[in-house]
């Protein structure tokens, strides 16, 4: 799963801000929460659980996953061809994707009258799927498979490479998608167990996009309590806990693979979903290598050194990461990682005021040019929000925090983050082009 920037995808609607109060000592005793967007035009509901990867039984990586693609196999009075029929006949979107930290589930109608049968579906996926042995023996093939193409993708791959790296000993650090080796090992019983563990009802938060009556009836078939609160359950015990990954062995990784071309992955420890740098660090990615105009964009892209070049920042409950993601021709690999390395070292001082208004002016025409585009995308971002914070945002809302952002506060966190003794590479390629990202990452005083 590519990392997603959730703050390009919203829309327009009255959307009814929601506090939710924590209360810790109810934790694990709470119906699911929740939330209520108001939209006369667009009706979804998508649900966030607490069950992804990270919260995985050690031994087990990749039932979260394995999970997810059994609940569409049969859940509550339907069977696998009745699930499909109903999606069909939908004609919205019913889905569900496997992170880190949730498993978010989602469905929308494109029709208001379509809305209890989306919500029905949703929530016999989340809340009665049924684990048939033979069925989900089956699965597993179609998960390696799956799990398989995407390591034929080398972004993807090298992507997992630098999350390893950062977390060299924690289920931060393990593929969402599981390995073959493990899934062939995973049932109806691993997956029911989890499921027992991982989908009670205090970690769930139920968003519903619609009207009054749509929201009434998720609370219904839910069981859920509109006074909410922050869903996150800890990390599992056997992960070393702090405040950002762990000090890794090595920070370079490589990874053989045929072609043309090097596809390079760079990490830096980052933060959480709670920390108040965000904004800050939204923008100056925005400077780095998000927007066309970013420091890596001219220089690798607009120089002609790769097709696809950008950078991210990705969040969880109490840390994250920055990444910088780029392709480079064999034999110019190494003059490629030279640039993004210089350029993570020298933006908190080269940062002009001039360059972060300009992040700043086309993060906010994104937002708001994306309204009515991505009405669903947008429901995703806001359900995250809410399970992480407690809150729902508004677009208002997010551009006002952007709005405030300081040039003095960004290369205040630019200078906190962008370390490059911290940063981490892993590339995949040719030999002789990693070599050349070796020989040029120790070069930049990377290789440790």
């Amino acid at each position: 799963m590519r990392p997603f920037d959730p703050l390009c995808t919203t829309y327009s609607h009255n959307i009814r801000v929601l506090r939710l109060a924590r209360n810790p000592g109810r934790l694990g005793t709470m119906p699911p929460a929740l939330a209520h967007v108001s939209s006369r035009d667009f009706s979804a509901v998508i649900v966030c659980v607490g069950a992804g990867s990270r919260h995985e039984p050690r031994g087990q990586n990749g039932v979260a996953h394995l999970l997810e693609h059994a609940a569409f196999l049969g859940a509550g009075q339907r069977d696998y061809r009745a699930i499909r029929t109903a999606i069909d006949e939908l004609g919205g979107d019913v889905s569900a994707e496997t992170g880190e930290e949730v498993i978010l589930y989602w469905g929308s109608a494109n029709e208001p009258r379509d809305f209890p049968e989306c919500l029905d579906l949703v929530a016999d996926l989340v809340l009665a799927p049924v684990f048939d042995p033979d069925s989900l023996r089956r699965e597993v093939g179609t998960v390696i498979q799956e799990i398989s193409g995407a390591g034929d993708d080398v972004f993807q791959t090298v992507v997992e490479g630098a999350k390893s790296l950062l977390w060299p000993e924690g289920p931060l650090g393990l593929p969402v998608g599981g390995s073959p080796r493990v899934l062939r090992r995973l049932g109806a019983d691993a997956c029911r167990g989890y499921w027992r563990a991982s989908h009670d009802p205090s970690r769930m938060l139920v968003l519903v996009v619609g009207t009054a009556a749509e929201s009434k009836q998720a609370r219904k078939r839910f069981g859920a309590e509109v006074l909410e609160a922050p869903r996150v359950p800890l990390p599992p015990q056997w992960e070393r806990r702090g405040e950002g990954p762990y000090p890794p062995r090595s920070r370079f990784a490589a990874k053989p693979l045929a072609g043309n071309f090097a596809r390079l992955a760079f990490g830096l420890p980052g933060i959480s979903w709670s920390d108040p740098r965000l904004p800050a660090l939204d923008l100056l990615n925005g400077v780095l290598g998000r927007d066309e105009t970013s420091h890596l964009w001219e220089r690798i892209r607009g120089e002609g050194l790769a097709y696809n070049t950008e950078s991210y920042v990705d969040c969880f409950s109490d840390t994250g990461w920055i990444g910088v993601l780029t392709d480079a021709p064999v034999d110019r690999a190494g003059e490629v990682v030279g640039i993004v390395c210089e350029e993570v070292a020298s933006l908190p001082e080269r940062l002009t005021i001039d360059e972060l208004e300009r992040a700043r002016a086309s993060h906010i025409a994104r937002i708001r040019n994306d309204e009515l585009a991505a009405p669903l995308e947008w429901a995703k971002y806001q359900a995250l929000h809410g399970y992480f914070l407690g809150r729902v945002p508004t677009v208002d809302g997010v551009v006002r925090e952007l709005e405030r952002v300081t040039f003095e506060d960004a290369r205040q966190v630019a200078a906190e983050l962008l370390q490059p003794e911290r940063l981490v590479l892993c590339a995949g390629g040719p030999r002789r082009a990693l070599r050349a990202c070796e020989t040029a990452f120790d070069k930049a005083g990377g290789v440790g």
